[in-house]
């Protein structure tokens, strides 16, 4: 009796656990045969390709999906390794090469045909120059010029934002580099466009789409002005806002400018009639009003210093008064080439000699004869001069006497060709940059003409910054 008794109390105290196990954890209900999957996400993105390898950010909530690769990157060819639910599938497919310069578009189908769209934005880091000393250099090429900054150790820190067709400076400062854009070079036509030294990123562009020409810009009092005009007319003198290129003003006086130039006080331009027999010397001040102009007054190469302005032309060798235009002296014969320091004047003229004359009086110091035609160029208070014979020479003369310090040889082997010709020096801190188009860009110093290093895939040094210090 005691016995059966036990027997019961455990059958009830059993049933009355399983019964307490049944309402906390419920039977889960039968799956029904033959159900399809509606699992459909995006759970892993990344461009494995890259070194070192970027992982995307996948915001669940909106579907976005979003990347950060360096700036060398080209995000035109990048190949995305893509995860996704099981049973899924997925469109475009993973590991397709895909242009994510613009926003990309993935849809993930699940199993029972539903979809789910992801949108993929991939961005470059912004790489600021950094370090006491970067070069700015182009490649060279007819159709396309990729513009570089490279660090003082040799190392590419970016290529700028735009592929310039037919890229050139004309205004730096510390903040922008501001080019010619020949955006539509088959049919010749130009405008102007700034970019951020530090970043090589488009601040703005003028023109583009005008269908007009524009002439190399030059700055003053934080204006960027250029000739601009139709057929190659150049008919007005445009200026713009140097960090924004919001236009300011624009001069006219009814002729082809041939020239424009800057000083710290106003803007110069040479100009012509359609016959040639109308030449004209134009000075504008900084809120677009003709200040003063000379007649009679040829185009040609400009230089600027301690208020006056100087001319090489076909009429020989002029300094002229900034502030009224009045003639200083003038040193005949014809010329193609000025530059300035040291209190001197130099000058290139048709007989291939370089002269020095004395910036006050017009007196001649010193000259000396070539058998190249050479440019000249003014940097730490040295004379340079490059030809683009065969050899493909840069040489140093004393300034003040003429005496050649040293001279470097490219040696090209086609001296006939455009493509081997010497880019104008550049000279900051002692170094010397200067391009050939056959061996690349060369560093030397500038005390000796030794070589120091050379890219051999670079041509031009546009600009060179050294401790803030544009060159």
């Amino acid at each position: 009796m005691q016995t059966k008794f036990k027997i019961s109390c455990i059958a009830i105290m059993l049933t009355l656990i399983v019964a307490s196990c049944s309402k906390d954890e419920p039977t889960p209900p039968p799956v029904t045969p033959g159900a399809k999957s509606s699992a459909k996400e995006i759970t892993a993105f990344s461009f494995a390709g890259l070194a070192p390898a970027v992982t995307a950010t996948i915001d669940p909530a909106t579907k976005t999906i979003s990347a950060t690769v360096p700036a060398a990157t080209d995000i035109t060819k990048l190949v995305p390794t893509i995860t996704i639910s099981p049973k899924a599938t997925i469109s475009p497919a993973t590991n397709v090469v895909q242009d994510f310069s613009k926003e990309v578009s993935y849809t993930v189908t699940a199993e029972d045909a539903s979809t789910q769209s992801y949108k993929v934005v991939v961005t470059k880091e912004t790489v600021t120059v950094s370090g006491d000393q970067v070069i700015y250099a182009s490649t060279l090429g007819l159709s396309t010029n990729i513009v570089q900054a490279i660090d003082n150790s040799g190392n590419k820190v970016f290529d700028f934002a735009e592929s310039i067709p037919g890229f050139s400076v004309g205004s730096v400062t510390p903040e922008s580099i501001i080019s010619v854009n020949n955006y539509n070079r088959g049919n010749g036509y130009s405008g102007i466009i700034a970019m951020d030294s530090k970043t090589g990123a488009k601040k703005w562009d003028y023109g583009t789409g005008e269908n007009k020409q524009a002439r190399q810009p030059v700055m003053s009092n934080g204006l960027v002005a250029f000739g601009y005009g139709t057929n190659y007319g150049y008919n007005t003198l445009v200026a713009v806002d140097a960090a924004t290129g919001s236009k300011k003003w624009e001069f006219s006086n009814g002729l082809k400018i041939t020239g424009n130039a800057a000083s710290t006080n106003r803007f110069f331009i040479t100009a012509k009639d359609n016959s040639g027999t109308d030449n004209r010397l134009v000075a504008v001040d900084k809120d677009g009003k003709l200040a003063w102009e000379k007649k009679g007054i040829f185009e040609g190469s400009t230089a600027f210093s301690d208020g006056n302005l100087y001319l090489a032309n076909l009429s020989g060798v002029s300094a002229f008064d900034e502030a009224n235009g009045n003639l200083k002296w003038n040193v005949p014969g014809v010329f193609k080439n000025i530059v300035v320091g040291n209190g001197l004047v130099f000058a290139v003229d048709d007989k291939k000699t370089i002269f020095a004359f004395d910036d006050k009086t017009g007196s001649k110091k010193w000259s000396q004869t070539f058998t190249e035609n050479y440019a000249i160029y003014f940097g730490e208070n040295a004379l340079y001069a490059t030809t683009d014979d065969s050899k493909g020479k840069v040489l140093t003369l004393a300034s003040d006497t003429g005496a050649k310090k040293w001279e470097f040889a490219f040696n090209h082997n086609n001296g006939s060709s455009s493509v081997y010709s010497v880019s104008a020096p550049i000279v900051a801190d002692g170094i010397v940059y200067v391009g050939s188009g056959q061996y690349g860009l060369h560093v030397l110093d500038a005390q000796t003409g030794t070589k120091k290093k050379a890219y051999e895939k670079l041509f031009q040094p546009w600009v060179v910054i050294v401790k803030s210090k544009v060159y």
